[in-house]
């Protein structure tokens, strides 16, 4: 299973930093692909204020394991881009991370 990560150039460098933990979290959850939108990718991103949006396209699995992996995915990322204190980033002001499921995962 391969994984893609489209996005902004804003955000480059820090999904670049991050791509080896953002790899093992989508083989980990049945990722095909994890692309970021909103202000991240056309070039309004503000670190400061800006939050995270991710859209996600899962491989087929049963319809049980959906959940388990989108509400693990989004935990995920979430203890990946939020500092687990006041739940925002060290290296940036990020104050959510969003995700939206896109296709048909289920088998």
């Amino acid at each position: 299973m391969g994984v893609e990560f489209c996005m902004g150039n804003a955000l480059s460098n820090l999904i670049d930093e991050k791509r080896p933990e953002l790899e093992a979290l989508c083989r980990k959850h049945r990722v095909k692909t994890l692309e970021v939108f909103g202000s991240a990718s056309d070039g309004r991103f503000d670190p400061r204020r800006s939050d995270l949006d991710f859209l996600v396209n899962s491989v087929p699995v049963e319809k049980v394991q959906i959940a388990p992996d989108y509400f693990g995915l989004l935990h995920d990322l979430e203890d990946l881009f939020l500092s687990s204190s006041s739940r925002r980033s060290p290296c940036a002001n990020y104050e959510q991370v969003n995700l939206a499921a896109c296709g048909d995962g289920a088998t």
